[in-house]
């Protein structure tokens, strides 16, 4: 079994998630479930600004955030380092949990940063 990011469980080779399903009749009730995104899910992320600084945050949608990141309606910080690029991001599960893991990011070492966006790229 191999974790699936957007519903926390194993999968089969056979796309069917290992929930704890008593037989294959069952099967077919969490069909849909898995393949539904998880909405209230929450990402951190990592970009790269011009000026070669690393900016930490949290967004539902990474791909949007960071749009408006280049739009430079995001944050102050990046506004005045455009443009920036998205180098590294990482699942979580809820809210808390991100700003959590957002804030364990924001205390590292720059090399300690970089070492995890290499590690994960």
């Amino acid at each position: 079994l191999k974790p699936d990011p957007l519903t926390q469980t194993g999968t089969k080779a056979g796309g069917l998630s290992a929930v704890g399903m008593v037989n294959d009749h069952l099967a077919g009730c969490f069909r849909h479930a898995e393949l539904t995104p998880r909405t209230d899910a929450w990402f951190v992320y990592i970009l790269c600004c011009a000026d070669g600084s690393l900016y930490t945050g949290i967004a539902k949608d990474v791909n949007r955030r960071l749009e408006q990141h280049n739009a430079g309606t995001a944050s102050r910080y990046t506004r005045s380092r455009l443009p920036v690029v998205l180098v590294y991001q990482e699942y979580g599960t809820t809210k808390g949990e991100a700003l959590k893991r957002e804030l364990a990011i924001k205390s590292l070492s720059r090399k300690a940063k970089e070492s995890l966006i290499r590690t994960a790229g």
